[in-house]
């Protein structure tokens, strides 16, 4: 499969095949495995690239002395012949990375946005009851199954759509800026990249504007391409550059990481992540939502329920919650299970076991995955050779590894269920 959805990468895949400068290399693992991988392989590489650029410089240097000497000039002649047959190592040219630093917005009330009993519907209701608040510094995602109404419930509170019913109030000294998915209908299409900018930020200073753009991999003469020849991850990329260099204390994001690659998804991410003010947003990208939610607020046709925490915390506390369901818990508790924290279970150490739960279950998916891998390499080196011995040592120790990890996660979940039955 070709995806730019990190997360379903690293959920739905055990092998990931990589096709860089000309070469296709296999990793056996997920996503996540592959780029720490290929952070290991490049370090090797470049070591390596190095020592044999410092060898053959020093063989160069010898070639030159020798070739001055009559009586050594054939022997310069033989070391040129044996430095061409040489397979030179070649390095990937490093992608551009984020070095962004976003100036601290004026700071808002505490209270950043207030919705209370929204309820809306076209031809027959989309959802009712809909109360929420977002506090200073917090960074929401909205989320639904399609067809709820999320889209819509994002274009009231913008201001987008008019309100039917309830109300949406801005709190204190609360500046706004909207990140809208339709950027094609957004972006003056005779201005250049630059001209679009300025337009949007008239007083921002032009070094600012360019670190900014240039940051977003908009550099040199790039930033005077107009905004109709982009492409849809490229368009994006300048609205996220307008909205970085607003004054807005609270950003309005509609799937901010539409049509982008996974680098472009990671600059973005950064620069948000290192955001001091508040953000609401919405995306279909669960790694994006993962990796920048400190809340979730789910909707429904009868309203909402905010989980604190990030995505997978959100599915953590959504199959506590089922399971004490099935086991017949009080509806009480029920509720204070999604509306505390995704974390707020009875025993002191409950927090503490389920990080080393999850921990544990990382390690454990990190070992199944390396075993097809050194099955592979045995596959390749000679039978009873040296290395096939230190391949079969590496299988028993990752097969020794695996099952001490399981059974600790057996004993930790035994824990945790025998948590949530008291």
């Amino acid at each position: 499969m070709v995806c730019h959805d990190r997360y379903f990468l690293d959920k739905a895949c055990n092998k990931t095949f990589e096709l860089s400068m000309g070469n296709l290399t296999v990793y056996y693992g997920n996503y996540s495995y592959y780029v720490e991988q290929k952070r290991i392989r490049t370090e090797f590489l470049e070591q390596a690239y190095e020592q044999q650029q410092r060898e053959i410089k020093q063989k160069e240097d010898t070639i030159n002395r020798f070739r001055a000497s009559a009586t050594k000039s054939a022997m310069a002649q033989s070391m040129i012949k044996a430095l061409d047959k040489i397979e030179r190592i070649k390095i990937e040219h490093k992608p551009k990375t984020i070095s962004l630093k976003l100036a601290e917005p004026a700071r808002s009330g505490q209270y950043v946005l207030t919705v209370k009993n929204v309820a809306f519907g076209f031809n027959k209701p989309l959802f009712k009851n809909v109360s929420f608040e977002i506090q200073r510094g917090e960074k929401v995602a909205l989320i639904a199954p399609n067809g709820t109404g999320k889209t819509t419930l994002f274009n009231l509170i913008a201001g987008k759509l008019s309100l039917q019913h309830g109300s949406v109030e801005l709190g204190h000294h609360v500046i706004t800026a909207l990140f809208d998915q339709d950027q094609e209908k957004v972006l003056d299409p005779k201005k250049t990249i630059f001209e679009e900018v300025v337009a949007a930020c008239p007083t921002a200073e032009e070094s600012k504007i360019r670190a900014v753009l240039g940051a977003f991999l908009f550099s040199g003469d790039d930033v005077h391409k107009l905004t109709k020849v982009l492409s849809g991850g490229e368009r994006n990329r300048v609205a996220m550059s307008k909205i970085i260099l607003s004054k807005a204390n609270f950003f309005l994001l509609d799937e901010p990481t539409n049509h982008l690659d996974i680098e472009s998804k990671e600059i973005i991410l950064t620069a948000l992540q290192n955001f001091a003010g508040t953000i609401l947003f919405v995306s279909h990208d669960q790694d994006f939502v993962n990796k920048l939610a400190t809340k979730i607020i789910e909707l429904d046709q009868d309203g909402v329920v905010s989980y604190a925490g990030n995505y997978d915390e959100y599915l953590e506390t959504k199959n506590t919650v089922q399971s004490l369901r099935s086991k017949g818990a009080q509806p009480e508790l029920q509720q204070k299970m999604t509306t505390v924290s995704a974390n707020a279970l009875s025993k002191k150490e409950a927090y503490e076991l389920q990080k080393k739960f999850r921990n544990l279950d990382n390690k454990i998916k990190q070992l199944e995955q390396k075993k097809p891998e050194i099955l592979n390499q045995l596959g390749m080196v000679a039978y009873g050779s040296e290395q096939y011995l230190q391949l079969n040592q590496e299988l028993d120790k990752n097969k020794k590894a695996l099952e001490t990890a399981s059974k600790e996660w057996e004993e930790i979940a035994r824990k945790l269920d025998k948590d949530i039955e008291k």
